[in-house]
């Protein structure tokens, strides 16, 4: 360490996230966001970059102004200088942003860089309001040819010298792994961006694979292959549930879209909830969902998406959904239970999260 104490350890993880040049605060992002979404003016959220931050963000600030109406007067716009959202990740994730982001009404301007941004005269009224100059931007030859087996992106096509004017422009083109600065005095290999390599300078990118090979490498998949086995059936069963809600995604208007889910919510979901509680309901008081006495992986899964299900966040599934069903919310409950859970949902009190507490489903 710094201090020159020395701290021993079996793995490391380097969890540092990125920084960004010119962001918002969050707190700031926030107010001005809500400050847009009531006309008039009739407004327009540009954001500049469209890696992981960009296109998050472009994503929650669409869903916000969905749940309070003003997404039919707000016009939200990612801008990117390449041929698409998310260059150089795997084709699954920029697949599954794009359809995210198109559910949600959000324009994604490519071949486009930022020449220079003013005030606009136009939109006065905002402190944050400017108009963004645009000229085009380069496009990579490997990006091209990766997404050539992409049906939801096309290629780019440069736009022509133009201007957005914007009420709010929030800027996170630019950013860079944290350890990028510190790399030099890392006894880590790091690629040309400062991102440290690990496991032999090999990448994982897929959450549930990063998930399985962390829980071997902790204690927390089980040893036994026919535990594990069980353990990853109700995985893939809860995994099903979500999958029921595809086609409601691409669906635009709110109370469309609120209507389909709902029906499904009535319809087939309940089947898979009466089955799934019959499982969980069935655990006794010292078992978990491989068989096993331990916590595994499987439970924190199978309880993180319960929690997320319940938690409000999508628009037409309602947060006591789990009522009926009181094995799933008891096997809830002793997750959250858990000191670990307990010790990062501690300060939460309003919001999605909630429903990660012990008490955070089951109930409206």
């Amino acid at each position: 360490l710094e201090g020159g104490s020395l701290l021993e350890y079996d793995w490391l993880v380097l969890s540092m996230g990125s920084e960004v040049r010119g962001a918002l605060d969050a707190i700031e992002v926030k107010a001005a966001a809500a400050a847009a979404s009531y006309p008039p003016p009739a407004s327009s959220i540009v954001i500049v970059g469209a890696g992981y931050a960009g296109v998050e963000l472009a994503a929650v600030i669409a869903e916000r102004l969905r749940r309070s109406g003003a997404n039919r007067s707000v016009r939200v716009q990612l801008v990117t200088p390449g041929a698409g959202i998310l260059e150089g990740s795997p084709l699954g994730q920029r697949q599954a942003a794009e359809q995210v982001l198109a559910g949600l009404d959000v324009e994604v301007v490519t071949g486009a860089r930022v020449k220079s941004m003013e005030p606009s005269p136009e939109l006065a009224p905002l402190l944050t309001s400017a108009l963004v100059n645009l000229e085009p931007g380069p496009s990579t030859a490997s990006h091209t040819q990766i997404d050539s087996e992409n049906p939801l992106d096309p290629g780019v096509s440069p736009v022509s010298p133009r201007a957005i004017s914007a009420d709010l422009v929030i800027w996170t083109a630019g950013s860079s792994p944290a350890t990028k600065s510190a790399r030099q005095g890392f006894p880590f290999p790091a690629d040309a961006r400062g991102s440290v390599q690990t496991v032999d300078g090999q990448q994982l990118a897929q959450t549930a694979a990063i998930e399985r090979y962390v829980a071997k490498l902790t204690g927390m998949y089980p040893d036994d292959p026919w535990q594990a086995a069980k353990g990853e059936e109700l995985i893939c069963f809860c995994v099903e549930c979500f999958e029921l809600f595809n086609s409601a995604q691409a669906i635009k208007d709110p109370e469309q879209q609120a209507a389909a889910r709902g029906a499904i919510v009535d319809g087939p979901l309940q089947a898979k909830l009466a089955k799934l509680n019959e499982v969980l309901g069935a655990l006794g008081p010292d078992t978990y969902v491989a068989g096993s006495k331990d916590v595994t992986c499987m439970d924190i899964s199978l309880f993180s998406m319960l929690s997320f299900l319940s938690s409000g966040f999508f628009l037409g599934i309602p947060r006591d959904l789990l009522g009926p069903f009181p094995g799933l919310v008891a096997y809830h409950d002793r997750i959250a239970r858990l000191p670990g859970i307990q010790a990062v949902y501690e300060g939460v009190t309003e919001g999605p999260r909630l429903a990660f507490k012990v008490g955070g489903v089951g109930a409206a």
